[in-house]
């Protein structure tokens, strides 16, 4: 019975003293920026947005559009509360706008421009280098429903 009590003191002590080097040599701890300018990038999903494609007054179908944006914290700390209503604002018009588009056949290539333009809008409201990066999390065309 003692024996495990000296062993197990003998590894608490042990345990510790790893513990006191280690902090004192900074072994385990994250290197952090000394800069205080360094970007914090942060993300907002938009959460799905339904978005019409309207062909003379009626809808020809939806584009089901959910989006990952990455931006710097520091840079839109003025717009933080507002960020992901101005990234859905934005998303949505720009698909909107691009009725003319095919989206039943959308190319990759269609999809990467389509992103570019959504973030240097929502960099133009924001800022000019606010914008780090925009990602599709889920995209897809939605025929209209047929009446019946």
């Amino acid at each position: 019975m003692i024996r495990m009590l000296a062993a197990g003191l003998w590894g608490v002590l042990v345990a510790s003293g790893a513990n006191f080097l280690a902090v004192k040599m900074e072994l385990f701890s994250p290197t952090h920026s000394s800069n205080p300018d360094a970007p914090k990038v942060e993300t907002v999903v938009t959460g799905i947005m339904r978005v019409p494609i309207m062909a003379n007054e009626t809808p020809s179908g939806y584009v089901l559009l959910d989006l990952s944006i990455d931006y710097d914290a520091n840079t839109a700390s003025a717009f933080a509360s507002k960020i992901k209503s101005i990234a859905v604002d934005e998303a949505f018009r720009t698909v909107y706008e691009k009725s003319a588009a095919d989206f039943r056949d959308a190319r990759k290539s269609d999809l990467s421009a389509l992103l570019s333009e959504i973030g240097q809008r929502i960099g133009k409201r924001i800022g000019s280098s606010t914008i780090k990066d925009v990602r599709i999390n889920e995209f897809m065309f939605a025929p209209p429903r047929k009446p019946g």
